[in-house]
């Protein structure tokens, strides 16, 4: 049975709202809640110039250095990396078109099919609100916009009468994450359950009390090509050559080798040849 606390996690990061480039409320839940894990000192978070959020797990700082594994040997010394992206394709509000009528134009950002937009329900987010969402339907097809991969939508509020901010985000009007049996469904698998299982691995390592370095990227944007995956078990090495790491990414589709298999079969790593950015100093 699947510990209650990590389900916890799972299920609650999952009904986060979250889009392209608009993943503060994943991101701040997940800072916020380290910052709960381990005494000061063990666990550090910085965001770097893009908004990533990369947390690292410290040990033995009393002796200026870190712990080796338990075996103490040259492989327990390497620094292992994991990645999951905390964005999913969403809507963002722009303007109201006819806030009599409940209409508003909103920007669509992320790989989904025009073919699926038109009558499909939205949640659009605004959690300090009375109501932590309101409920619209995408009126039509979408328009792709010129120059670019994101897509034009109108919709329409269920109950008109009200204005839209600017910037709100939207999603899919799917159920809040639950587990019947042993199936967990969730408006958002990719990624904020591979997002969840970093979490939930920091837990049980503070929890235990293992000494071993490691990296955690939480990352921006990969719905449109922001972040290039690191590959599995890429090795990182450090300036002198040496091998540092090892890294890997989460995400949630098939394993790319099964073909033959459907998406949203099973988990995967996914890879690409540069990482978009240096994970270590």
């Amino acid at each position: 049975m699947i510990n209650s606390a990590w389900l916890a996690i799972l299920k609650t990061m999952c009904d986060l709202p979250t889009a392209p480039l608009r993943e503060e409320h994943v991101l701040a839940w997940v800072e916020q809640y380290i910052l709960t894990l381990s005494p000061p000192g063990k666990l550090a978070c910085v965001f770097d110039r893009a908004g990533n959020l990369r947390v690292d797990h410290l040990v033995d700082l009393e002796n200026g250095s870190e712990a080796k594994g338990d075996g103490g040997g040259r492989e327990d010394q390497r620094r292992l990396i994991f990645e999951a992206h905390v964005d999913h394709p969403g809507f963002i509000s722009e303007e109201m078109i006819d806030e009599g009528a409940g209409l508003l134009r909103a920007e669509f950002l992320g790989g989904v099919k025009p073919s699926f937009f038109a009558g499909a329900g939205v949640r659009l987010f605004h959690p300090e609100g009375e109501s932590p969402w309101t409920l619209a339907t995408v009126e039509g097809m979408p328009e792709r916009r010129a120059n670019s991969e994101a897509l034009t939508c109108v919709l329409k509020l269920r109950n008109p009468g009200m204005a839209v901010p600017v910037g709100t985000i939207g999603m899919w009007d799917l159920p809040d994450a639950t587990l019947m049996g042993d199936l967990f469904t969730a408006r958002v698998c990719d990624d904020l359950s591979g997002a969840a299982a970093m979490v939930c691995m920091l837990h049980a390592i503070c929890e235990r009390g293992i000494g071993r370095p490691f990296t955690l990227l939480f990352t921006r944007g990969e719905e449109i090509g922001f972040w290039v995956p690191l590959p599995p078990s890429k090795m990182i090495r450090s300036g002198r050559g040496k091998i540092a790491g090892i890294a890997a990414s989460l995400d949630w589709k098939i394993a790319v080798p099964c073909r033959r298999r459907r998406w949203g079969s099973g988990r995967f790593c996914g890879w690409a040849t540069e990482p978009a950015f240096s994970v270590l100093h």
